[in-house]
């Protein structure tokens, strides 16, 4: 298991010590996560868990809310036309400068 997966349980878990020098570690043991499929002294922090599901959710709803203003401009036939006055700008540009 990678550090990363195992940072999935340990953030989540009542456990759960940060070291300033090691990082995210356990309060048990003082040291780095070592378990290979599940933790046996893992104990889920109710809080901390909704707290991040909140984050997850929050990430979520702002990336769908820019994909809607995106998918507005890319139906836009002004935007559209601007993306081709652009293009044919930049392609004579880059023909007078290797003129």
């Amino acid at each position: 298991m990678t550090r990363e997966q195992q940072l999935v349980y340990c953030k989540c878990c009542i456990h759960r010590q940060m070291d300033f020098k090691k990082g995210l570690c356990c309060g048990l043991t003082n040291e780095l996560a070592d378990f290979e499929n599940t933790c046996i002294n893992f104990s889920r922090d109710q809080e901390e868990t909704a707290r991040i599901q909140n984050e997850i959710d929050v990430e979520f709803a702002t990336y769908d809310k820019l994909a809607k203003v995106s998918d507005k401009f890319e139906r836009n036939p002004i935007f559209n036309a601007l993306k081709i006055i652009f293009a044919i700008v930049t392609i004579i540009s880059a023909i007078i400068a290797f003129s």
